[in-house]
């Protein structure tokens, strides 16, 4: 990139980097997403230590028994 800042924006936008400082004010409910060109996977992650970072970082309790159906059936439980 040219560093002016895109990715790490969305990042912060997604809550995916944490260690931004400031703030950021949204108008109205919703939610904001992205999908990353490379996929988004940390490759130094399993796939369910990847969906445990997400879920971590979006404070979703109780993923568990659903992931790790969807995990099985798609071969990749533990």
């Amino acid at each position: 990139g040219d560093g002016a800042g895109k990715t790490t924006l969305l990042r912060v936008l997604a809550g995916l980097d944490l260690g931004a400082q400031g703030r950021i004010v949204l108008p109205g409910p919703g939610g904001i997403g992205f999908v990353p060109s490379d996929g988004g996977l940390f490759p130094d992650m399993t796939v369910r230590e990847n969906i445990e970072f997400v879920a971590d970082a979006y404070g979703l309790a109780g993923w568990e028994g659903r992931g790790e159906l969807l995990l099985g059936r798609a071969g990749l439980a533990s």
